[in-house]
């Protein structure tokens, strides 16, 4: 049982190391792609903050596969390079019995990651696309416009967004 603990000492601060590293690309990167429609605008503090926060969700969903995966293989090839899976065995001791807590906390990360896929995940994608289109009244912002819509469902006119090709415009824009 004190092995088992060891092993998972070993699992563990990869495993946060590697949530903190991934979470932090992942929220640089989506604060680089929507840089231009956040800052300058208008928008209140408030629901830029509002907006990171609900984008942490899917950021979720693809950080704890990977840090896990990440944390797996620093752990075990950390006990395989110092030869310490060697000296385990010598002593008469199964690896199977050392694999035995982080598969525990594998299965506890599966069913969790299932409920957050289920229950949580598209709340928050609907109150994101929510705050894209405007509905928490920023009559300023660049987020309230309808007329328009972009490839993934965020709609904003070319009034909004005239620099950025990306944006299809609708028979209703080309009024404008």
């Amino acid at each position: 049982m004190i092995l088992s603990f060891y092993v998972m000492r070993k699992f563990f601060i990869p495993f946060l190391f590697s949530v903190f590293s991934l979470f932090s690309i992942f929220i640089l990167q989506f604060l680089m792609r929507f840089s231009e429609q956040l800052i300058g605008k208008g928008i209140a503090t408030t629901l830029i903050i509002q907006l990171i926060v609900y984008n942490l969700a899917w950021m979720m969903v693809l950080v704890v596969p990977m840090a896990v995966l990440v944390a797996t293989l620093m752990a075990f090839g950390g006990l395989s390079q110092n030869n310490e899976i060697t000296a385990i065995r010598a002593a008469g001791l199964s690896i199977y019995k050392l694999t035995i807590l982080p598969l525990i906390l594998a299965a506890g990360l599966v069913y969790f990651l299932i409920y957050f896929n289920n229950e949580i995940l598209p709340d928050a994608n609907h109150k994101t696309k929510k705050s894209y289109v405007g509905d928490y009244g920023n009559p300023s912002g660049s987020f309230n416009c309808t007329k328009c819509f972009y490839d993934r469902d965020i709609r904003l006119c070319d009034s909004c967004r005239k620099s950025d090709t990306r944006f299809k415009q609708t028979d209703e824009c080309k009024n404008l």
